[in-house]
This record gives C-alpha cells, structure tokens and sequence, in this order.
C-alpha cells in the first residue's frame, strides 16, 4: 500500500461530531468523513439550569464518541 492510500485509508476513519445547541434542545451526532450520520441524539437544553448545564451536555457527548 503506498503513502497516499494509506493516508485515504486515514481519512475514511475520521468521524465528526456535529452539534446543534437550541433553545429547547441540545441535538448531536457522529457523522463520518464522507457525510453521513451515523448516530444522532437529543436532550433537554435545561436553559432554566444556566450554561454550565449546557456546557455539560456538550463535553459528555463528546466523551460518548471519543476513541
């Protein structure tokens, strides 16, 4: 397997999580390098419980995926 194969090999495996912070929710999910959702949840934004709330929904669904 050559340098650039490897490398193409790489990015196939690369992940994202996307997030999308709204004033009712807190939706994410783990989409892949070519686009497509592999994963989605949801939560409360708990907006009446302050940022540090939101703050800690954000960190923990990024724990959910961390590899």
């Amino acid at each position: 397997m050559g340098w650039s194969q490897a490398a193409e090999d790489e990015e196939s495996l690369k992940n994202y999580i996307a997030i999308d912070i709204g004033g009712t929710a807190i939706k994410y999910g783990l989409i892949s390098s070519d686009g497509k959702v592999l994963e989605r949840k949801s939560t409360p934004t708990g907006a009446e419980l302050g940022g540090e709330r939101s703050l800690a929904v954000n960190i923990s669904a990024g724990r959910q995926w961390r590899s």
